[in-house]
């Protein structure tokens, strides 16, 4: 999950349950398509990220592990 959403920046992203999901590749793109940032968690339940100093707008977030891959929406105001 991804909280708080909507952001003034920083946010939070947190893997569900206990599993543990080994290394966890993170992308943040804008609307147009444009790749922000690539992260990965690496044994981590949680990592707080920082959208600051990007526009205002609608970010997606992918989230792959070897098992799952989502896709989420946040929204920086």
């Amino acid at each position: 999950k991804i909280y708080p959403n909507p952001t003034s920046g920083n946010f939070t992203l947190e893997q569900k349950g206990d599993k543990d999901f080994g290394n966890v590749r993170v992308e943040i793109y804008g609307m147009r398509g444009d790749k922000i940032m690539t992260a990965e968690m690496i044994a981590e339940h949680s990592h707080q990220f920082s959208l600051s100093g990007m526009a205002p707008g609608i970010y997606l977030i992918h989230v792959a592990s070897e098992a799952d891959a989502e896709v989420f929406k946040i929204i920086k105001y």
